[in-house]
């Protein structure tokens, strides 16, 4: 319910992280939003938008970063 609030506001950028119960927000000069599947303690897997983690997880990664 967070991330989806924090998704209305503008010029923001949101970061949600499923698996480790975390929404980041801070301020830009436009919306980005960004989804990190990683667990705690791993590096970063940013996926594009409606890929899900499933294939990523046996080791294989590709990490997108979110946009700036």
């Amino acid at each position: 319910m967070l991330r989806d609030y924090c998704l209305t506001l503008s010029k923001v950028g949101v970061g949600y992280y499923p698996r480790s119960s975390f929404v980041h927000v801070d301020v830009r000069s436009k919306a980005v939003y960004w989804v990190d599947w990683s667990r705690p303690g791993e590096p970063p897997l940013y996926l594009p938008p409606g890929e899900t983690p499933e294939k990523y997880d046996a080791g294989v990664s590709s990490a997108v970063s979110p946009a700036h």
